[in-house]
């Protein structure tokens, strides 16, 4: 029998909802999440200036620096450091975030709007 489609959708949001709610029981600031054909990604911020984010089939995880839209990430855990945003540029007029990369070429810091999840919480001008 195959699922159908609303309902497999639905599934993936309450999935994300448990992930980003009963994984660390830590007060939370900001959430982003993105639901693609080939994997999912998320990003959670906590008041203690740490965070957890999943990219695929990885997870990572180390702490963070808020300043304007840009969010610094420093990872404690990154499997592929190289794929691994270097920071996330939170954009509120479109209500996503958009990860900041290295280009291989150049060296400076490029958007990579290929990489995009949308915000479900953003408390972070509260603190």
């Amino acid at each position: 029998m195959q699922v159908p489609q609303p309902l497999k959708q639905l599934s993936y949001v309450v999935l994300a909802a448990i992930l980003f709610t009963g994984c660390t029981g830590k007060p939370t600031l900001f959430r982003a999440f993105a639901d693609g054909t080939m994997a999912w990604w998320s990003l959670s911020l906590y008041e203690d200036k740490t965070f957890d984010m999943h990219l695929g089939a990885s997870d990572c995880a180390g702490t963070y620096a808020a300043k304007g839209d840009t969010i610094w990430l420093a990872y404690s855990h990154a499997p592929v450091p190289g794929d691994a945003p270097k920071g996330i540029l939170v954009d509120r007029a479109l209500g996503i975030v958009v990860g900041l990369q290295v280009d291989s070429l150049s060296g400076a810091l490029v958007e990579d709007r290929g990489m995009w999840m949308q915000i479900q919480e953003d408390r972070l001008s509260d603190k």
